[in-house]
């Protein structure tokens, strides 16, 4: 409500567009630089986004892409009202409400995590001045009610 972005969502200087455009695909590589890999667990890449069960990070991306990821999160719709236009880097660090079930896939480190922290709609708020709002509205949805093979020609 009062436009200040929190301290974990910043304007992105990186032109992404440019670096795609480039071949190199956003994985952070500095304008004249060697292609490189993907940045090393739990770095933000400077074109792109990752997750972890308490966590998203990203660089170069438009608030609708953490939108579509706090859908994944919330099980629920949510819509980016916030008219703030550009890219971003996020930074966001939560306390999941269902921790991962099982052992990790061979090879995959399950990042530590504080059991008290802070939920993720709090985090939303306090890192990210972010604040999700429920509300009923009407969304679009596709019913198939009957399906058969095509006839040959």
């Amino acid at each position: 409500s009062d436009r200040q972005l929190g301290a974990g969502l910043r304007p992105s200087t990186t032109d992404c567009a440019a670096m795609r455009g480039r071949g190199r695909g956003g994985v952070g590589v500095a304008p004249g630089a060697p292609p490189q890999g993907p940045p090393p667990a739990g770095q933000r890449p400077l074109c792109g986004m990752r997750m972890a069960p308490n966590q998203v990070i990203a660089g170069g991306v438009p608030l609708a892409q953490l939108t579509q990821v706090l859908s994944q999160l919330t099980q629920r719709v949510v819509v980016d009202r916030t008219g703030l236009e550009g890219n971003f880097e996020i930074d966001l660090t939560f306390t999941p409400e269902r921790m991962p079930q099982g052992p990790p896939p061979p090879g995959v480190q399950v990042p530590s995590f504080d059991p008290n922290g802070p939920s993720l709609f709090t985090a939303l708020q306090e890192q990210l001045g972010l604040k999700l709002e429920s509300e009923r509205a009407p969304i679009e949805v596709l019913v198939i009610d009957h399906v058969e093979r095509p006839t040959p020609d």
